[in-house]
Parts: C-alpha cells; sequence; structure tokens
C-alpha cells in the first residue's frame, strides 16, 4: 500500500459536494434575475462567499445589483491604487475561455481555466480494462503552485460536463474500469497502469506531477481574501430600510436654488419635528445626530450615490422649530429617481424619501420647488435660513459680488519664465495683482488677466496669488495656489464664505480638496466656530449652515481626511467689525536619530535629553515622542548609468530585500531609477510584488545626469507628510543635469526629507563625489555610507532600516520671523550621546 496517495486532485470530495449544493442553490434562487446577473452568479460560484450571495440575491433592485458587482469586484483587487483590476481581468478572460468550451461552468475542467486559465497541453489515457476514461491537462508554471503539474479529469470520455476532478481519498482504486470487478489496491493499481495501459509510464507520471490542493488552497494568489465586513457596510449604504425599522417623521422639500456652470443644483432640505429627535450625550456635549444615505436613477440605473452625516448641537436655548438637514447635488437637465433614508442615529429610527424629478434648466426655466410627503408629518417649517446661502448662487449678495480664480501649470516643476493667469468677475474690479511669495509682481487693469513671471533657476515651491483690486485700492477677492507642491500635496480651500463678509442666518461652506496621488479621501468635516454641523463623504464639498439665532458667526472650518488619518484644514473668519491679519502657525517637526558613541541608535530617551535652538536662540519643544510606528515613505533613486553595469544585478537584489524588510501595513515605497534622466519605475505603493517587478530587469546604460534626479525625486516627495527617506545610490558623478549642485542643496534643505547617501566606488581621491553625498545626508538629517561594491548593500539597508524605525519627533513653535534660511541645532543634554536631524530649513 502506499503511504500516502501519489496525487492529489485540486478539489476535495467536502468541496465538491459544497460546490454542487451551491450550483443548485444559485440556479434556484437566481430564476427572477435579470440575464446579466444570473450570469454573474455562475461566474463567481468558486469566488462567493454565502453571505455575499444572499446578501445579492436579498437586494430589491437591478441597480442595486449592478452596484453589488461592481463593489464585488473591488474588494478582490489586488493591487487598487492601479487603475486597472488586473484580478478581475483574468477571471473575466478565464470564464470567456471556459464558456468558449463547455456548456456551462458547473464542469470541473471549466472551474479550472477559471482559477488557472488554459491548460498548457493535455492528453487523454485511454486505457478500459483498467481504468475509466480519464483527461490530463498539464500547467506550466502559475504564481504560487509549482511548475509542470497536472490535473486528472475522471470519466472525461462521457458526457460533456460530467468530468469531475479525481478525489485522492478514494485512492488509485477509483480510477479503475468498470468493466473490472473486484477491490484492487492501490499497489495494484500502479501495477496494472504501467504494464496494462498504453503509455502507462506516462500516465504515472503525469499523475506524480499532480498539486496538492490542501497545501496551496490557504495561500494560493488566484483567490484574494476578502475582508468579511464589506457585505455589512454595503447593506448600509443603501437606501432600503431595516426590517422592522421603526419611523421616524420627518417631511422633503426638493428645490433647484440656482445653477453651477452647465448643472442644476438640487436641494433636498428634510426637516425633523425637535421633539421626535433622540439627544445623544458624550460628557456635557449634547447632540442631535443624524446619517442620510441617497441614490440618484436616471433611466432606471444608478447615477449617483451620496452620505452624508448631521450633527446639531443641543443647547438651552433651543427652540421648538424643526431640524433641517440640507443635502445638495448637481445634476444636468432632465428626468431622475431620487431616494433618501436619514437614519436618527440615537433612536434608530428610518425615515425614507423617493421621488420622480424633474431637473429644470435654470438658464432657461425659473426655479421651481417640490413637497414631498413620505412620510407625512408637519410642514417642513421655514426655508428662509437657506435664502442667505443659496444668494450666492446667482450672485444677489455681496458674497457673491466678486470673484477671482488663480490658474497655473501644476504637473510639472516649474522653473526660469512661466506663464499664469487669473480669471476674475464682478463689478467694480479697477485690477487683478499678482503676488508672488507675498510680494507683489504685476497688476494688469484689464482682461484677460495673463502675465509672465520669473521663477528663476533653482527649483522651489512658490506661493501664487492673484487679487481682484477696487478702485479704491482694497481687495475685494483673492485666490491662491501651490507651484511646485508635486503630486501628493494634500490640501483643503474654503471657496466660501468669502473672507471678511457678513452673513446673518445662513452661509454656504464649499471647499475643494487637493487628494495626493495614490490616495483615498474619506470625508470631509464642515464646522461652524468648534461646532461640527455636517460630514460629507463624496463631492461636492459643499453644505448650507444655519447660523442660529443670536450667535456672531466667526468662523466656518473645513477638515478633510484621508483613508490613513491624515488630515488638513482651512479656515475663513467672517463678520468680523474689522479686519484680521490670519496668522498660520506652523509647527517645526525634527525626526530625530541619536547615537551613542559606538554609533548605535539610543531608545528610552525623555524630553529633557533634548535642547534645540534656532538661528542660536533656544526654542520651547511643544511635542516630544518617540516614532517607532509612525509610517513612512521611502524612496530608493538607484544610478542604472553605464557604470553601473557591473553592479546593477546585485543592487536589485539588495533594494528588494529592503523593501521586503521595511515595509509594514501603513508604509509607503517608490523606485526612482536615473541615467542620462529620472523615471519614476513604480511611485509610492505597499506591494513588494510591485516594487520587485520594477526592479526586476533593469538595464545598465546611458550617461549621469545626477543632480537633475536629485531634484525630480525630492520633487515627488513634495506634499508628503510624516517621516519620508529618500535613499541614494550612485558614484556621485554629474555629466549631463541642467542644475547645479548648490541649486539641488537649495532644493533639498525646503524639501524636508532626510537623504540617505550610499556611494559605490568612490575612492579616497573623489573629494568632489564625495563631498555631495556626504553634504545632502549631513544637512538634510539622514546618513552617508560609502562601499566599494554593491556586495555591501544589504548591511547599509539594515542599519538605515534600524534608524529611521527608532527615532523622535521633536515640534516646536518659531520664535523667529522673516522669510530666509533658519538654521537648527539640536543638542543632547547627557554626555555621549550624540543626535542627526535637518540642520535648518525654510520657513
Amino acid at each position: 500500500m502506499l503511504a500516502r496517495p501519489l496525487v492529489v486532485g485540486l478539489l476535495s470530495a467536502v468541496l465538491q459536494v459544497a460546490l454542487a449544493a451551491q450550483l443548485a442553490r444559485a440556479q434556484t434562487d437566481s430564476s427572477q434575475l435579470l440575464p446579466r446577473h444570473r450570469a454573474f452568479l455562475e461566474e463567481v460560484t468558486l469566488l462567493i462567499g454565502e453571505p455575499e450571495r444572499e446578501a445579492f440575491l436579498g437586494l430589491r433592485e437591478g441597480y442595486q445589483r449592478d452596484r453589488f458587482l461592481d463593489r464585488f469586484w473591488q474588494v478582490r483587487d489586488p493591487f487598487p491604487q492601479t487603475a486597472r483590476n488586473e484580478f478581475r481581468d483574468r477571471w473575466e478572460a478565464n470564464a470567456e475561455a471556459a464558456g468558449a468550451r463547455f456548456d456551462d461552468l458547473s464542469d470541473h475542467r471549466a472551474q479550472m481555466i477559471l482559477f488557472f486559465g488554459e491548460e498548457s497541453r493535455s492528453f487523454r489515457a485511454l486505457c478500459s480494462d483498467v481504468l475509466e476514461p480519464i483527461e490530463f491537462w498539464v500547467f506550466d508554471a502559475i504564481a504560487g503552485v509549482r511548475p509542470n503539474f497536472t490535473i486528472a479529469f475522471n470519466g472525461a470520455g462521457r458526457e460533456r460536463s460530467s468530468s469531475k476532478i479525481w478525489d485522492p481519498t478514494t485512492g488509485l482504486s477509483a480510477l479503475r474500469s468498470r468493466l473490472r470487478s473486484g477491490l484492487v489496491s492501490d499497489q495494484e493499481m500502479v501495477t496494472l497502469i504501467t504494464q496494462g495501459c498504453t503509455r502507462g509510464d506516462q500516465i504515472m507520471s503525469a499523475l506524480s506531477r499532480s498539486v496538492d490542493w490542501a497545501e496551496v488552497r490557504d495561500g494560493l494568489p488566484l483567490r484574494p481574501r476578502v475582508a468579511k465586513e464589506w457585505v455589512a457596510a454595503f447593506k448600509a449604504r443603501s437606501t432600503d430600510l431595516p426590517d422592522g425599522a421603526k419611523t421616524l417623521p420627518a417631511s422633503y422639500i426638493t428645490q433647484y436654488p440656482g445653477a453651477y456652470q452647465s448643472r442644476t443644483v438640487v436641494q433636498v432640505l428634510v426637516s425633523v419635528p425637535r421633539a421626535e429627535a433622540a439627544i445623544g450625550e458624550l460628557g456635557k456635549h449634547r447632540s442631535h445626530n443624524f446619517l442620510i444615505d441617497g441614490e440618484v436613477l436616471r433611466r432606471g440605473e444608478l447615477f449617483e450615490s451620496f452620505r452624508y452625516k448631521f450633527d446639531v448641537a443641543v443647547t438651552d436655548d433651543d427652540t421648538s422649530e424643526p431640524i433641517p438637514l440640507a443635502v445638495e447635488r448637481y445634476l444636468r437637465p432632465g428626468d431622475y429617481r431620487i431616494i433618501v433614508k436619514v437614519q436618527d442615529l440615537n433612536s434608530d429610527r428610518f425615515s425614507r424619501l423617493q421621488e420622480a424629478i424633474e431637473v429644470p434648466n435654470l438658464r432657461v426655466a425659473p426655479k421651481v420647488a417640490s413637497a414631498a410627503a413620505t412620510p407625512p408629518s408637519e410642514p417642513v417649517g421655514r426655508l428662509e435660513f437657506l435664502d442667505e446661502a443659496n444668494a450666492s448662487l446667482d450672485g444677489s449678495t455681496a458674497a457673491a459680488d466678486h470673484v477671482v480664480r488663480v490658474t497655473a501649470p501644476s504637473d510639472r516643476l516649474l522653473t526660469d519664465i512661466i506663464r499664469v493667469g487669473a480669471k476674475a468677475t464682478g463689478e467694480g474690479i479697477a485690477k487683478v495683482a499678482f503676488d508672488l511669495d507675498g510680494k507683489q509682481i504685476l497688476a494688469k487693469t484689464r482682461p484677460p488677466y495673463s502675465i509672465e513671471i520669473d521663477l528663476g533657476r533653482a527649483p522651489r515651491i512658490h506661493r501664487l496669488q492673484a487679487r481682484a483690486i477696487g478702485a479704491d485700492g482694497t481687495t475685494l477677492a483673492s485666490d491662491e495656489t501651490f507651484l511646485n507642491t508635486g503630486p501628493h500635496r494634500f490640501g483643503v480651500r474654503l471657496i466660501e464664505p468669502q473672507r471678511g463678509h457678513r452673513y446673518e442666518r445662513s452661509v454656504r461652506a464649499s471647499a475643494q480638496v487637493e487628494i495626493p496621488e495614490g490616495e483615498q479621501l474619506d470625508r470631509v468635516e464642515m464646522y461652524l466656530n468648534e461646532t461640527l454641523v455636517a460630514t460629507l463623504f463624496q463631492p461636492p464639498f459643499i453644505q448650507p449652515i444655519a447660523i442660529p439665532d443670536g450667535q456672531d458667526l466667526g468662523y466656518v472650518r473645513a477638515v478633510a481626511f484621508l483613508e490613513d488619518g491624515n488630515s488638513t484644514e482651512d479656515l475663513v473668519f467672517v463678520n468680523s467689525p474689522y479686519p484680521l491679519d490670519e496668522v498660520h502657525v506652523d509647527m517645526v517637526e525634527l525626526y530625530t536619530s541619536v547615537f551613542d558613541g559606538k554609533g548605535r541608535p539610543v531608545g528610552d530617551l525623555a524630553l529633557a535629553d533634548f535642547e534645540v535652538r534656532e538661528n542660536g536662540e533656544a526654542q520651547s519643544i511643544r511635542r516630544f515622542e518617540p516614532v517607532t510606528e509612525r509610517p513612512i515613505h521611502a524612496g530608493i533613486l538607484l544610478d542604472t548609468s553605464i557604470s553601473m553595469h557591473e553592479e546593477i544585478e546585485e543592487a536589485e537584489k539588495a533594494a528588494l530585500k529592503f523593501f521586503d524588510s521595511v515595509l509594514r501595513p501603513r508604509d509607503r515605497a517608490c523606485l526612482i531609477v536615473f541615467s542620462d534622466q529620472p523615471q519614476l519605475v513604480v511611485p509610492f505603493t505597499n506591494s513588494v510584488e510591485i516594487l520587485a517587478g520594477g526592479l526586476a530587469g533593469l538595464v545598465s546604460e546611458g550617461e549621469t545626469a545626477f543632480h537633475d534626479s536629485l531634484v525630480f525625486a525630492l520633487h515627488y516627495f513634495s506634499g508628503l507628510r510624516g517621516k519620508r527617506v529618500l535613499i541614494v545610490i550612485s558614484d556621485g558623478e554629474d555629466s549631463d543635469s541642467r542644475y547645479r549642485f548648490e541649486e539641488v542643496m537649495e532644493f533639498a534643505r525646503r524639501a524636508g526629507v532626510a537623504i540617505y547617501s550610499i556611494g559605490l566606488g568612490i575612492t579616497q581621491r573623489d573629494v568632489i563625489a564625495r563631498n555631495k553625498l556626504l553634504r545632502l545626508a549631513d544637512e538634510t538629517g539622514g546618513r552617508h555610507f560609502f562601499i566599494e561594491d554593491a556586495d555591501g548593500l544589504s548591511s547599509i539597508y539594515a542599519k538605515i532600516e534600524t534608524e529611521i524605525r527608532a527615532q523622535y519627533l521633536l515640534a516646536y513653535q518659531s520664535s523667529q520671523k522673516g522669510s530666509k534660511f533658519r538654521e537648527v541645532r539640536l543638542d543632547m543634554t547627557r554626555r555621549g550621546l550624540k543626535a542627526k536631524t535637518m540642520r535648518g530649513y525654510y520657513p
């Protein structure tokens, strides 16, 4: 007898039974589905979990199932930061291939095509005296599965859809022919196959190469793991009411207060009787809290979905007036169906509106409003509170009389002379002035408001502002943007309200958000003074806000959050009796490494161990913490010029080892290579697999544009916050750059990125090259290394990883004024310790 079966088939008997039952249920339950939804269920039988299938079948509308289908594939996307869903593309291509060859996807051969794609080659075992008909499929190497394995299908000679993957738990005797009676052991079957079948040795060899499903199933990359919570989250975003939901009395009015470009503003005002709204208490804070989920349908298909969260503070002087909740969408003229579900988060009661609307073209039609009574309740109450906020849509208030928008290139690094412009509207504009870094450079008295400005040769970040100025010299409106911030700038800017204007009953908060490349926006919160009013989860980020009676509006604040928790905000002061000078208070952050006399990182230090001076003046450290768990953005800038020909292969291996060891779930890494020009091979990602793909097959060729490549890499890092590390591997030579090294150094001081320079094959006599790499590291808070060849890279990467994981964050508010370079000195109060951080910065 064999100690274990020679072959383990791809699906166990248990899995076969479960699959058959699932197919039967799917065919029964899906009889009322649209053809495309039935085809989806059949195609994903091997992928879909029971909770997913039940949720899909429980949906009531076709557009809901379409949305589910998209989300189903989205959560299985192995690389969500890329435009393609590689897994879905491969699975659907395999499904098409399987469907072309088999009557239905329940055939086990079709299922193997779904997983692995089509076989490389196949053959049949025709040995009716010993075996039932068997079809062998041979696959070449597949990721995660050993190469050259074979799958055996029993019964392949009968009806087209009757083939089954052989189950090894039944032993080789299960393969015996129906013509052979009596029990036969596995060992006897081996003898019968090898001696009694044509090409018996080939049959046994094919069986021996079959894959063990039990070994590969759990880690199979062809079937990605999916978070279980996504189905519950999907159902929570639905506009369907939960079974047995309690009713929340509410009224609705849909109105069209104005136009925005070619679209019409659709405003749904939900009014909840204050007496019916439950109160949530957290400490001394008391509030009404509501969640609104909505869908807009056009021609029976989902046009868009939206979510809003409202927090209404409870005060001692609250009136009996209803609580207004305003939702806005921008839609083109036409017929729609809008569905809104309101949930009182403190009582778990619900209200639902479903209404057919005809969105007018406000450029040719008057404003209209419709009232919905779902469910019937008391009247909506006063709408006048929105009049002031809505007036800004048609320019009937001072807040919207003047608007200016600055335009400038933003997709590349800008130096020398560039052209910028501004669009300004409103009566009484005498001129538009342009300011660069706080200084006026030129003004134009009539459109087009377009000028050329000289940014200089050295690359740096600039603040560009355009101001619409009246005849009396007062600034009527302004707008600003930043140049050379790179693709990772994360910012939010309030377009409305406008600074210095007065608002009595309501204000329209409108924000624009810049999202870093490769990141996802989580939400935008709108505040009235320090009170959270509304949370918006998708654009447009516009929210009418009611001003409570008797309250002097001080400021409106917008805070944007990324999915990783990073945030940024903007604040606008209004209703001030006198002009306000807004002061931007930025904390200077020092990511610091500390070493003992032997060069080893030191932990367990306290605030008292550090002293900071800026331009020789002592600074008060406001924040101090170890940052071992903070996310890191790390990049490798690798020289691939012709001089690296002998080292490139070893450099690839060492870089991959670094990425594999340093990357944690919240970290990101990128790969930039350069010869006569820089190339971003892999943008910031958390996938070691993608980074490995970028490293594979690098070619050493061309001259060396070292300086230009440093600028390119530092610009790519611009806009990122937190711990940023650039590892530069080069011989320090430059033969083909536009920028001079001193210009590179100035840009590096402004970038705030710690540079770890590794000099490869630089002799002691190469003073200029060594000095470049030393200065880059020392002045940015990194370290420098010199090695003879790429064999030493792995040990250096290990040192870098240890150092960046054992740092401290010190933050202080600078006491200095002006825009010149500020020198930073960090000393240790304990003897024998040395601290490394950046040597200075530009404010």
